[in-house]
């Protein structure tokens, strides 16, 4: 609470839920509304956090469906494929219908900066999802 955070990232869900049954509607929102949600609103920060998605499709995120009911807005960042061939570029969109936000292609280039920063720069129109 000192440090009056604006952000607040949880890397991973999975982390912060372990000895939970993740498949669990039950234990995923008492988590969410019992710890993440009040944590939130008790600093004023925004709260992202990072999960996974299931190994079939990755586009929806593992384990039970409050996880990302409990979301404003769920991100999906996806490896983008050419032919079946991985283009190393990335594909970010948005993963809740009700949500009309933009579909985002991007590459990260070289390695981290001094400061942990990456350069991310936009996708040339001419090249593939």
């Amino acid at each position: 609470m000192e440090l009056e955070p604006a952000l607040i990232v949880v890397d991973s869900l999975s982390r912060v839920a372990l000895g939970l049954e993740e498949n669990s509607n039950t234990e995923m929102t008492k988590l969410i509304r019992g710890s993440l949600i009040p944590l939130a609103r008790d600093t004023g920060a925004a709260l992202v956090f990072v999960h996974h998605t299931s190994r079939g499709d990755k586009t929806n995120a593992r384990g039970a469906g409050s996880i990302k009911n409990a979301a404003d807005q769920a991100i999906s960042v996806v490896e983008a494929e050419s032919s079946g061939i991985k283009t190393g570029n990335l594909n970010i969109f948005p993963s809740k219908p009700r949500r009309h936000t933009a579909y985002l292609q991007a590459r990260i280039e070289g390695e981290v900066e001094g400061e942990g920063y990456v350069r991310v720069i936009p996708v040339e129109e001419d090249e593939h999802f």
